[in-house]
């Protein structure tokens, strides 16, 4: 909750961050979605800002990091068996620029272009179209980001249940799948590489009792 009051103070010293969290309450077709909703946009946001800010950005990086993660699953359809996800892609930069249309001088006044934000967007495309080691920082960072859920307190509720919704398939398959997943998790930077050394023994337990308790008769 600390971390998301310093996010939060963050995004109220400028005005363009402060719209662009305010068009993606009002608009965003997905806040309500299951797994891919509002919180999951604000939490990617609010990673992007802390591991930016370990890693010395600049402010104009900081913010473009923080538009296009609160963009990057704008509209999204919820729906990960029948649709891949660049169609959901094309729906956040849809949304991005009918944002930037209403904001074309505020973009300038921050040194921001169109490209900047839609070439971070495009990055999270999953599963990821360009190699970890082809992606310059920026581009690393909003990755790790985006796989951040993981660190918060309802990880069964969002990664669990909300995503295994999503993909329509029962809990006890989401949980497996969802195990091997952690085991192949490789962050980029040493922020996330520090907490997930530290918290990967206790997810990895959490999801193996759930399922043990699944498979009772």
């Amino acid at each position: 909750m600390y971390q998301t009051k310093i996010f939060l103070d963050y995004v109220n010293s400028n005005k363009l961050l402060q719209r662009s969290l305010k068009f993606v309450l009002e608009n965003n077709s997905g806040n309500y979605n299951p797994y891919h909703n509002f919180n999951h946009l604000l939490n990617t946001a609010k990673y992007s800002y802390l591991i930016g800010k370990s890693e010395d950005l600049n402010d104009v990086d900081l913010n473009k990091l923080i538009i296009a993660s609160l963009f990057h699953d704008f509209n999204h359809v919820a729906n990960l068996k029948d649709y891949k996800d660049f169609y959901n892609i094309e729906n956040s930069v849809n949304g991005f620029l009918d944002f930037h249309s209403f904001n074309v001088n505020l973009f300038v006044e921050n040194s921001i272009t169109t490209t900047d934000i839609i070439n971070l967007i495009i990055v999270t495309e999953f599963p990821h179209q360009k190699t970890n080691s082809d992606c310059i920082l920026t581009e690393k960072i909003i990755r790790d980001a985006d796989f951040c859920q993981i660190f918060e307190y309802d990880i069964i509720q969002n990664i669990i249940l909300g995503l295994g919704k999503e993909m329509q398939i029962t809990i006890i398959d989401r949980l497996e799948q969802q195990l091997k997943f952690v085991e192949g998790i490789n962050y980029n930077t040493e922020y996330c590489i520090n907490r997930w050394n530290g918290l990967k023994n206790i997810v990895v337990d959490n999801f193996t009792h759930l399922k043990n308790t699944l498979n009772v008769d």
